[in-house]
Formats: C-alpha cells, structure tokens, sequence
C-alpha cells in the first residue's frame, strides 16, 4: 500500500474545518487525504497555582500582569487549562477575555493578545 504525502492543507480544505477549528496566526493545516490537522505553535499557562489565601482579586491581576508580559514579547494568544468544576477561576479568565476552545470534562481557554 502506498500512503499519500503528508502536506499543506489547500485554502479550500482549510475552509471546510474553519469553524470547528482554533486557527490563529501560529496555525497550519496539514492534510493527508481527506484527513486534516492543525499544527500550531502555542503559549501556554498550565497549570496554575495559587496559594490558600489568594484572592480572586489577586487572581485576575496576576493573570493581567502575565497577559500584559506575554503580550509585550510579541506573542498573539497563550493557551490554558481551567476546570470546568472551578467557575470562579472561570469568570476571571473570561472576563479577561478568554473563550472555551475545548469541550468536556475540562474547558480550554485562549486569551488574544
């Protein structure tokens, strides 16, 4: 059996999976086939660790503080995990402008810089 090289998807197959797809500015989409995958390289922020005593307060300027860091190198996203049980962690990335880019059990988040 002779496979097909593994290549650059055409515009018209990156078309195809756009809207279910996370594709940024660090994406390609390579494809074999019928068969596609986005290859990115990411910024990432995982996990977390905060102390007994943060507050959520402190939560959120830490997390604008590293936005700001990231965002100050050139980067364009960063990429993190927040369990979906965590809601109030959930409602300072969010409101920092993070959306979902994953689904159950754990939600994956992305923050444009």
């Amino acid at each position: 059996m002779k496979l097909e090289k593994i290549r650059q998807a055409t515009p018209e197959e990156v078309a195809t999976i756009q809207s279910t797809s996370d594709l940024t500015p660090m994406s390609q989409v390579l494809a074999m086939g019928d068969s596609s995958a986005v290859w990115r390289i990411a910024n990432e922020l995982d996990p977390f660790h905060f102390g007994p005593n943060t507050s959520n307060s402190q939560k959120y300027l830490f997390l604008w503080g590293l936005q700001n860091l990231l965002r100050g190198s050139g980067s364009t996203e960063v990429y993190f995990n927040v369990a979906v049980a965590n809601e109030q962690f959930r409602n300072i990335v969010e409101h920092l402008g993070a959306e979902p880019t994953s689904r159950e059990p754990e939600l994956r988040y992305k923050i444009k810089l």
